[in-house]
């Protein structure tokens, strides 16, 4: 009976994987407008029996061409704001390193030693720091493509150095942000205060920031993420005004792909349980242009998949 039982399910499944058959697929569509004025709607039609169907509408970020691109040649900028409290100079720098060896797991002593034995160019001049006491300034653009050429993910630290005495600086850092500007127009947030589990999205792609880490190198410092200016930041500080020793400690993060972008995304406009014939789907684009849109109209079963692609021309005056 066990064994009836056991040819019967691996029958059944052999059916159902039979009458999916991926080469039956047909798929079609048409607009009833290939050219519109800005504001008006277009209706598209389908005909064939695809179980999905996915639009990309070509705009930006939308764009069927890169639905599977990752990397892309662009700008890579670097903002932040910083405050500080208390008035001795020369206390956070901005470095950047390409041969940074990371984070060593559970082993602090292997990452200090990482730290400080790579080579970190300083592009504090670069950046306009808070200049007084409980000023809030704004880095301005920091043109990172210098380091973009060479292939490599990037590290970026804040180093601070509290010297030894009273007044010792709190700082307070801020929107901090690395984009990927590319030439099309498009930007991507590569780089951000977010943890590495906090995701952030780019034209509806979900995508991970790296995160920042602090190592304290010489005594201690206090550090810690938090809201500050209204934005989410961190602050660097010692309450130990009459520290007899210089105290060093580093916030960075990486590694950063400065060519870094996330794909294009379409939008899926059906799901296998809808009946083709109950699909309404109208489109208003917001900007005048020409627009290659593209649909694809697919069958998927547990081991193979099959599409069609079907491109749309679409003017808008």
């Amino acid at each position: 009976m066990k064994k009836l039982l056991a040819a019967i399910i691996i029958l059944s499944s052999l059916s159902c994987h039979k009458a999916l058959d991926l080469d039956s697929l047909t798929f079609d569509v048409t607009a009833d407008k290939g050219k519109m004025v800005l504001g008006d709607t277009t209706r598209f039609t389908f005909t064939g029996n695809p179980d999905i169907i996915t639009f990309w509408s070509g705009e930006l970020g939308r764009r069927y061409q890169y639905n599977d691109r990752t990397e892309a040649e662009g700008t890579p900028i670097l903002r932040f704001r910083s405050k500080k409290y208390h008035n001795q100079e020369n206390t956070l720098a901005l470095l950047i390193s390409t041969d940074f060896a990371g984070v060593v797991t559970g082993d602090s002593v292997t990452t200090r030693s990482n730290m400080t034995s790579a080579h970190w160019d300083d592009l504090t001049a670069q950046a306009n720091f808070s200049p007084a006491n409980g000023v809030l300034s704004s880095s301005g653009p920091i043109d990172l493509s210098n380091y973009s050429s060479g292939n490599k993910p990037v590290y970026l630290a804040f180093k601070y150095n509290g010297l030894a005495g009273s007044g010792l600086n709190r700082w307070e850092i801020d929107s901090f942000y690395v984009n990927n500007n590319l030439p099309d127009g498009t930007t991507y947030v590569i780089g951000n205060f977010n943890s590495s589990n906090v995701p952030y999205t780019n034209y509806g792609v979900t995508t991970f920031s790296p995160g920042f880490v602090f190592y304290n190198i010489t005594n201690s410092l206090f550090w810690f993420s938090s809201t500050v200016n209204a934005q989410a930041g961190i602050v660097l500080k010692t309450d130990d005004a009459g520290l007899t020793a210089d105290c060093e400690t580093w916030a960075f993060i990486g590694p950063i792909d400065l060519k870094k972008v996330t794909p294009d995304a379409g939008v899926a406009i059906k799901a296998a349980s809808q009946n083709l014939s109950d699909l309404k789907f109208i489109y208003k684009y917001l900007k005048t242009g020409t627009y290659d849109a593209t649909f694809t109209g697919g069958k998927i079963n547990r081991d193979e998949k099959s599409y069609i692609t079907k491109p749309v021309q679409l003017i808008v005056q």
